[in-house]
This record gives C-alpha cells, structure tokens and sequence, in this order.
C-alpha cells in the first residue's frame, strides 16, 4: 500500500488547524480567562457507531477480499487552554468487516486505539464543523479460525501470515462531522472519515456522532441564539474622557447604560463588566438588577478604575472597550459581549464647567517640584527676622525666584484662559508645573498651577480665584483675622475665608516684585467680590473632588536660579514690606516723642519695630523707656526681646519681674512658664501652668507643649514651635 497516499488529506487538515488557531489567538482578546472559566469545559465525550466502506482491496489472486462493516468509536476530547478551538483527544474503536466470498461466515475484527487533534468551527450558534486526524495502532484478527478450509483461502490472500490469526500494526485516519446542537450540552451529527490501516485495508467510515458536554455552557453568541431575544442593551452612551481626572472617573459615571429583558423568563442577577485593556488592570463589574421580569428595564451608570497609563496619553487617541453583560435565567448562567471605543482626550486637556478642575494639575509631589521648592525654603530659612511666618516668607520666596528665574507670562494664541474660561464645555489645555518650570513660560492657568504646587509641596495651603476671563491665586497667612489685620495694617489686601487671612497674588506679573503683585490681585478681588463675580476654591478643598495626579515619567532636570540673587530679592521685597507696613505709624510716634518723651510712647514705638523683626531699634526704644520709668508692659516687652534672641537667662530676669508685678496675669504667668520650660525647671513649668488653666482653661491648651514630660525629645521635637515663639507685646 502506497504512504504517500495517506499524506494529503493529513497535510490538508494540519493547515487547517493552523487557520483554526491562528483564528483562535486573534479573537481572544482580554477576556480570555473568563471565558475559559465560564464558558469552556476541558473535556467532550463522543460515541460514534459507524459504517466501515473499504476500497477495493484485492487479494493476491486478484479477488477483493473485504466486505462492508460496521462498529463504533468512543473518543474523549480536552480542550487546549490556550486555543480553546483546537482539541486533544484518545480514541478507541471496534470494526467488524466480513471477508468475501466466505461460505463459512469468515470475520475480521480491528481493534484500534489513536491519538487525534481535533479542531472545530461554527458557522452558526446551533451549526459548527469538527475536523480530526491522528494515528495509532490496530489489532486486527479473524474468527473461526479453527475452520481449516476457510483459513487455507485466507492464507493464500495474504491477508495474514500462515501461522498466524492476527496481526498490529500502524494506522491513520482523518475526518470530519457536521454536528447540530439542540441543547447548551448536547451535539448531534453525521461524518465521514478516512481510516487506513497499514498492511491490511483502507475505506470511507460514514459514522453518526453523539457528543456530550458536561457542565459545559455557551459561547455568549450561542445563547443569545439558542434562548432567543433575553437581556439586550437598548441605550448605552459613553462620555469622552479626560486622562488627568481618572481618579475622580473611581465614583464618578463617565457613561450610562440602560437594558431590558426581551425574553418570556424572568432573568435574575444581571450584571455587566467595563474594561478598556490598555488603561485598566482589571474589569469593573457592575450590578445592574436583582431581577427582570419579561420587558422590564434595568440602568446603572459605569464607574471604572483606570490606571495611571492613561497619563502617557499626548494626543487625543480612541482605545477599545469590552462591556460583558451576564445573567442568569431558568439555572442557566448566559453573558454577552459588546465592544465599544471609548475616546480619550490627551493628558493636559480639561474643560472649565467646574474651576476647581485645575486642581487636578497641582503635582505638589512630583519630584521636579519638591526638589524646587524645598531650596527655595532653604534659600530664606531664617530671614523672616522673627514677623513673618513661614507661609508669608515662602511665598515672598517663591515669587521673587521665578522672577529671578525669569519665568514669562505667555498667552496661549490657540486656547486663551480668557475665552476658553466663559465656554464651559470647550477643550482648554494646560501645562503641568514641571513644564512651565523647564520651558520657562505659561499662561495665567499654568502660573497659577505652578504656583499653587511650588507652594502646597512645602506645605502652604492656597486658593485659585477666578474672576471673568482670569484665574490667579491666594495662600493661607496661617493667621486668623485679629492676627492678620495686626500684622498687615487693616483688611484691604486680604480674603477673610472660615475665620482664616488669605493673600492674594497676581501671578502674571513675572516681572514685578511681590508687594506688586500682591497689591495686585488683592485689588482685583475688591473689586470682583464686590460686583459678585469673583470665586474662591481652596485647593484642598478642590482635591477632595479633582485628586492630583502623578505623571508616570521621570521628571526633567529643572536648573535653580542663582541663591544670591534669590535671596537678595527676598531681602528687599522684606524691608520694602516692613518700611511700608511700619511707615506711618512710625511717623506718627516720632512727632509725639519730639513734642513729649514718656516710657509709654517709647515702648509703642519698641513695639512696633519688634513685631516686624527690628530687634535692635526695639531694644534701643526699650531700655530708653525703662530709663525713664519702670513699667511692667517695658518688663515684658524685654523679657519677649531676649526671648527672641534665645538668651533666655536675660528673658528669665526681665519676666520674673513682670510676673512679680501681675502675678494674676495669664501673660505673666505664660511668658514666665516659656521661659523656665527653655531653662528646664519642668516643676515651675508645671505649677505655672496650673495657674494658666484657673484662668483660662482653652487658652492654656494652646501650650500643651509646656507640660511634656521633662527630658522627652521626642516629644519636645513635636512642641507647637509657632506658639513657643509667638509674643505677646504688652502696651500701656
């Protein structure tokens, strides 16, 4: 028998499941283990009774020798796991083929055990092809052997060896089944197959086949066929999306969908799953009803997780969803599939129906930031000469450097804040801070943007304000009203906001100083809060609904402006503040001092230069008052002075003597605890302190810290600083 007869139809059927798995791997997709998991059970059961048709076989005396049989194959097929389309399969079969021109009933029976790949391909939900073909061996042996006269014709055929009754020996077969499936586990069918077994005979087997699928459930496409019209999406819309907001799309819709039960059952647990796979780590499953009966309709809105890959998205871009609906009805558990594009804009886009978006840009954590704002606290740490808090200084830093750094205010031709602001739903973009920083420009919303990050990273709270066509910013003063208005002479250049003072500053004056600026923009929300059109956002606020991102790249080097020239230009900005601030009031106590020296007005003047950081003018101011008389508000002013200046031995003399002159005062008492606290001496600290609650209970827990346990440096690092060096100046 030729073998090169039985290569084509096994060369055919190869390629074929070649196209079957290539098709397989591409329509996969990222729901691959949950359709192995659900809808694919690993292993098919086959019974298949056949009719054996051999090819004319003739014997070596030129008669045919086979004649039409028949018997039955039992084959148990596993799924491969990762071309659920492709099988293998064992399978074991019994012929019986009568030999003949046989008076005495001569039979021969094959035994044959092989291994098969089997493929399948579905040309409808209830119609679909198998194909097989493999090899293995055949045992093939004849009854009645005993008969001597029918085993001499048999042997002088050549069907067996003379002294023999049987024979093994290698064999192939290939084929192919039409199979119907009238239920979720069951197909029917008709195949033919070609069966060669080597050195015996070869023919046609025209086989029925029964295949049972335990457990095994549809293809979303079978059930939707097979059960008829049952859970269906008749409204499903998806909003275009903004990469920087992705945290906020965690509880907030970016769509709706809305289904409806188009089957006679009622459908229990519907449910859907939304997945972008290249933006989403895992699918988000959404319920959407408990139970649906016939036409009844169910909605939910899709809230998803993106990851932060979204973020390297420069350009507007379209990326595909997969949206799985799933269900249950009459025991059976069904899904469908859906794929939906979803359109994404780039990284820096935002629109402005909400002003507190921008928030989402302050990258307070971005490396680029951090490292550019903490020198610049560095550079000013110490020269706020005792007035100025750290939020005022730092913000007077920041300012002054981008000036020195040389960053330009420029208005973007293509999306101006000016016109893009009063278009609520037109596509602005914006610079995240570590551009503006490395390309040295921006327009109002970026300043604002890098501005308000230079100044959170170092732990400043500030605020956009927005008023018609421009968006610039504030800082928290970290003072409540009172302080504020004592510090800065009166409320016109500050935003009074739940009991704190704010600054505003006007951000595109890059070339101005920052008592410009501030002047500025505090002129501009006098006059726009008055007409109603100004707004407030505190960026901490703004997070709580816009979270900030972090960008996945690594951040650019960004240079520092030269630590002299910074530093110099914070001096002056300083000293022009203090010499505005100071100016007019000093005026006037000069000329009641030339008309009349008295220790009362000295010590006013004393108390004006200590509280913006004059130490020395105020000390000269002091001793002159004390010369003319002894008074406790000189006493306590002196005692502040040293304090000050961390000689605490000298401020111990001076509030020793303040407390022995009002020792029912909660400031004496106060003064004197700070001072023996810096001095150690817990056990005065402790009895003062009691004293401070008899009086005023709430205020003494301003100083917790004076009642540490003694020796604690733990404790002692994490004291209230800003109280500890927060002065009381006494005037008479």
């Amino acid at each position: 028998m030729n073998f090169r007869k039985m290569l084509f139809p096994l060369t055919a059927f190869f390629l074929f499941l070649f196209s079957l798995s290539a098709q397989s791997l591409q329509n996969q997709g990222s729901f691959i283990n949950l359709i192995q998991e659900e809808n694919l059970r690993p292993f098919t059961l086959k019974v298949q009774p056949h009719l054996s048709i051999p090819f004319d076989t003739p014997s070596e005396q030129g008669n045919s020798i086979f004649g039409i049989g028949g018997g039955a194959n039992v084959t148990g097929e596993f799924l491969l796991p990762s071309l659920p389309q492709i099988g293998f399969a064992l399978r074991g079969g019994y012929t019986l083929n009568p030999i003949k021109n046989s008076d005495s009933g001569l039979m021969v029976s094959t035994i044959s055990a092989a291994a098969l790949f089997d493929g399948n391909l579905n040309f409808s939900p209830k119609l679909e092809l198998d194909v097989f073909a493999g090899g293995g061996y055949y045992v093939s042996f004849l009854h009645n052997y005993d008969a001597s006269d029918l085993w001499s014709s048999i042997s002088d055929q050549g069907l067996v060896a003379e002294d023999s009754n049987w024979q093994m020996n290698p064999y192939i077969t290939a084929g192919a089944s039409f199979l119907f499936r009238p239920a979720p586990s069951l197909l029917l069918g008709v195949g033919a197959s070609y069966e060669n077994y080597w050195n015996f005979y070869q023919g046609i087997s025209i086989n029925l086949n029964l295949t049972i699928q335990p457990g095994r459930k549809l293809s979303p496409e079978n059930r939707e066929q097979i059960e008829g019209d049952q859970l269906e999406i008749e409204r499903l819309d998806l909003d275009d999306l903004f990469p920087v907001f992705y945290k906020y799309y965690d509880n907030h819709p970016i769509g709706g969908i809305s289904v409806i039960n188009k089957s006679r059952q009622f459908i229990k647990d519907a449910a859907l799953t939304f997945f972008a796979p290249q933006y989403m780590d895992i699918p988000v499953k959404i319920g959407l009803s408990d139970g649906l009966e016939e036409g009844e309709s169910a909605q939910s809105n899709f809230h998803v997780l993106f990851n932060d890959s979204i973020l390297t998205i420069t350009e507007a871009t379209k990326t595909p969803v997969q949206i799985k609906l799933t269900w249950n009805s009459e025991g059976q558990s069904y899904y469908r599939d859906y794929g939906e594009t979803l359109r994404l804009y780039d990284r820096n886009a935002i629109i402005w129906d909400d002003d507190q978006r921008a928030a989402a840009f302050i990258t307070a954590k971005d490396l680029a930031v951090i490292g550019f704002s903490k020198i610049l606290a560095s550079m000013v740490s110490g020269m706020e000469r005792d007035v100025l808090n750290t939020p005022f200084a730092t913000a007077m830093a920041v300012h002054e450097a981008l000036r020195i750094y040389d960053i330009n205010y420029v208005i973007d031709p293509q999306t101006p804040y000016a016109e893009f602001s009063g278009q609520q739903m037109k596509i602005d973009y914006l610079q995240f801070p570590r551009y503006t920083l490395l390309h040295k420009a921006g327009d109002c919303d970026d300043l604002s943007i890098l501005y308000t990050s230079l100044l959170e990273a170092v732990g400043v709270e500030t605020a956009f304000i927005t008023i018609p066509g421009h968006i610039f910013i504030a800082f928290s003063t970290g003072f409540d009203r009172d302080r504020a208005v004592e510090l800065f002479g009166g409320e016109s250049g500050l935003i009074l906001n739940d009991g704190m003072a704010w600054i505003p500053l006007e951000i595109t004056l890059t070339n101005e100083n920052f008592l410009y600026a501030w002047d500025r923009g505090a002129r501009q929300w006098r006059e726009n809060s008055a007409a109603g059109q100004a707004g407030f956002f505190p960026v901490h606020k703004a997070w709580e609904t816009y979270e900030p991102v972090g960008l996945p790249t690594d951040p650019p080097e960004i240079p520092f402006p030269d630590r002299n020239k910074v530093t110099e230009a914070f001096e002056e900005s300083l000293d022009q503040f203090i010499h505005q601030r100071i100016s007019r009031d000093e005026q006037d106590l000069l000329k009641q001092l030339a008309n009349r020296d008295n220790p009362a007005e000295r010590n006013k003047l004393a108390v004006l230069y200590a509280r913006f950081g004059l130490l020395e003018e105020a000390e000269e101011q002091l001793l002159r008052a004390q010369a003319l008389r002894r008074t406790p508000s000189v006493m306590a002013n002196l005692g502040n002075l040293y304090f000050l200046r961390k000689d605490y031995r000298e401020a111990y003399k001076w509030y020793e003597e303040f407390y022995k002159e009002k020792e029912n005062s909660f400031t004496a008492l106060l003064n004197f605890a700070k001072v023996n606290y810096e001095l150690e001496n817990y056990g005065t600290v402790k009895d003062l302190y009691r004293k401070m609650e008899d009086i005023d209970t709430g205020r003494a827990e301003k100083y917790s810290y004076l009642i540490l346990a003694a020796g604690d440096e733990t404790a002692r690092a994490g004291d209230q600083s800003e109280q500890r060096n927060m002065m009381i100046w006494e005037e008479d």
